[in-house]
């Protein structure tokens, strides 16, 4: 396992690894405050562009990074001033990582592919990977085995893992605006979804329509990114549509790009890459963003965001960014703080 340098980062807002109390007040989701405290985690090198997260049973963050190679990056207690990150998994066969997902305890999926140019795949090269930290290899990092290639998925995206099966996932092709079904233990695809909602629309800059993907209590939700959608469709136990079952449009956030996303007991948070900020749509309120801006540098290319699995930091929402090379700044993991905004129903059931 390589290990990098320890990058502690303590800022003003924490005190003793915990966040100062935040300066608002309890608000109800309705009405969410703007500027929520947020801290960086860890700060990583120019050229690292980190694409999506995940979060193990001990609180560890597992990342994606897509550039300036295939990797996997763990970040060690992360609600910690003393917390530290590792590369804990290569790919030398392929050039990014894309999505990742957890199919069982500490044992995940992720996907890359070899790129032609920035944004653009090289068609055939999607491959999928199992990273086990259940399980070491010789240097004392997770066993990592490949699961399969799919020479048929052109943009691989956004994953995610199936209640109750621990052997199949769902993986967003941006490009063909479907969602793939994946055997892992053969490492077989089908199409399991199709539908227009999930195509890209003509004119964006990159073919990317759907994007980010999550489970939730029945309903495959997903975002198509450059319109600033997000759906969601009643599915069975392996990710078909259920008879009859129609997409809904739960709601746009005009003028932003939905990248990865995140549902909790007040609503939904969201990454917007390109514009810098991460959203919130309360149940049954308004659709606003709660942290970062469109000109700023805290947030800047947020990529992808998860919640933290502890105690101390269970209403903490790391935030990943890819870089911003005109500015001389690599990817980041940064901690919102959300304590602020309390649930007030559940609106989208």
């Amino acid at each position: 396992m390589l290990r990098l340098p320890l990058l502690a980062w303590i800022l003003s807002t924490a005190v003793n690894g915990q966040y100062a109390p935040p300066p608002y007040r309890q608000q109800d989701g309705s009405h969410p405050p703007s500027g929520l405290p947020t801290r960086i985690v860890q700060q990583l090198p120019p050229s690292t562009w980190i694409e999506n997260m995940a979060v193990r049973s001990n609180g560890n963050l597992i990342l994606t990074q897509l550039r300036p190679s295939a990797a996997v990056i763990q970040v060690t207690d992360p609600s910690s001033p003393y917390s530290y990150y590792e590369v804990a998994g290569i790919f030398p066969s392929i050039d990014g990582l894309y999505g990742i997902t957890e199919v069982s305890t500490d044992v995940f999926v992720v996907v890359g592919c070899r790129f032609a140019t920035i944004g653009d795949n090289v068609k055939g090269s999607a491959e999928t990977w199992m990273v086990n930290f259940k399980s070491t290899d010789r240097s004392g990092g997770p066993l990592v085995k490949r699961v399969g290639r799919h020479p048929y998925m052109e943009f691989p995206n956004g994953m995610t893992s199936l209640p109750g099966v621990d052997d199949v996932v769902l993986i967003a092709d941006s490009t063909l605006g479907l969602v793939w079904r994946l055997y892992l233990e053969t490492g077989v695809t089908e199409v399991a979804i199709q539908l227009r909602e999930m195509a890209y629309h003509q004119g964006t800059r990159l073919k990317i329509g759907i994007n980010g993907i999550k489970i939730i209590d029945g309903y495959l939700w997903w975002s198509n990114s450059y319109v600033g959608d997000l759906y969601r469709l009643r599915i069975d136990r392996l990710g078909n549509p259920e008879r009859n079952a129609r997409p809904e449009h739960m709601f746009r956030h005009e003028g932003r790009f939905i990248d990865d996303f995140v549902l909790d007991d007040r609503g939904l948070w969201g990454t917007t890459n390109q514009n810098n900020t991460v959203l919130f749509a309360a149940y049954g309120g308004r659709v606003s963003d709660v942290a970062g801006e469109q000109n700023g540098l805290d947030l800047a290319v947020d990529t992808s965001c998860a919640f933290g699995r502890g105690e101390r930091d269970g209403r903490i929402l790391y935030v990943a960014t890819g870089n911003n090379p005109k500015k001389g700044l690599g990817g980041k993991v940064v901690a919102v703080d959300t304590t602020s905004i309390r649930p007030r129903g559940n609106y989208f059931a």
